[in-house]
């Protein structure tokens, strides 16, 4: 993608005191244009609030607010896709001029990401997650025109798939696998399922005998491996889409 940044002075009217102005390339015909005058206010749209590493965004973000001195309030979907859609146009009406967004699912926050955001203005980072179908995608096409950034590379279809690789090839012969992942529709999840049909045809030995959607927290987790292993006490591999499945799964296994 390309960012460019446009310097220039401008004013409204005649004794009016100068506002100073950047125009930064989004990747459409018209660019965002950011007042510098303006103290940043950013909206941070998170998935769920419970999530280990969703807290760390928050607290990152959080100790640059410290030593920056913006303003920014931190908006909770909890998995809910119409929340966050909802949550986004309140926040056009609420004087932001940046989000990050994290998004809990990526075709329906496609509008107010690409399209409504920087026709208000406002400068949009993705993080994790990617919007308007690109879940499945690698590399630069990660990033949606309209957004200034997207920040993440580890939950790609290619990186799932390494992962899912190396349990197959260190386990040869036939297993039984257990998958645990993320909700529907979520951009993880997406990425995930790719990569596990990708792999599935790969090695016939790997067969999935479980699916399991979660909350990515880990008691949900260590229940639904628990319900897997009851279905299937020769399970040989659970394989999940991030680390706190582990932490429920161990559980249930001990």
């Amino acid at each position: 993608m390309r960012v460019l940044l446009i310097a220039g002075i401008t004013s409204t009217l005649p004794g009016m005191a100068f506002a100073k102005e950047v125009q930064v390339d989004v990747g459409l015909p018209k660019p965002v244009v950011v007042n510098t005058d303006q103290p940043l206010k950013l909206a941070l749209f998170i998935e769920i609030g419970t999530n280990s590493a969703v807290q760390s965004t928050v607290t990152g973000v959080r100790n640059m607010a410290k030593k920056y001195g913006f303003e920014f309030d931190v908006f909770d979907a909890r998995f809910d896709v119409a929340t966050q859609v909802n949550q986004m146009q309140n926040a056009l009406l609420n004087g932001y001029n940046a989000w990050i967004v994290v998004p809990v699912e990526g075709s329906q926050v496609c509008e107010s990401v690409t399209k409504l955001a920087p026709a208000a203005n406002v400068l949009v980072a993705q993080a994790t997650g990617t919007a308007c179908g690109r879940s499945s995608k690698e590399g630069d096409e990660l990033w949606s025109p309209g957004t200034l950034i997207y920040v993440g590379g580890n939950e790609t279809p290619n990186a799932f798939e390494a992962v899912m690789e190396k349990a197959a090839t260190d386990n040869p012969g036939p297993q039984k696998v257990g998958i645990l992942t993320g909700p529907n529709l979520h951009p993880i999840t997406v990425a995930f399922d790719k990569a596990l049909e990708e792999v599935k045809a790969k090695y016939p030995d790997f067969k999935v005998v479980a699916v399991h959607r979660t909350d990515y927290s880990p008691p949900d987790n260590q229940i639904k491996t628990q319900t897997m292993l009851q279905a299937n006490p020769d399970l040989s591999i659970i394989v999940g889409a991030y680390t706190n499945m582990s932490k429920g799964a161990v559980p249930a296994l001990e």
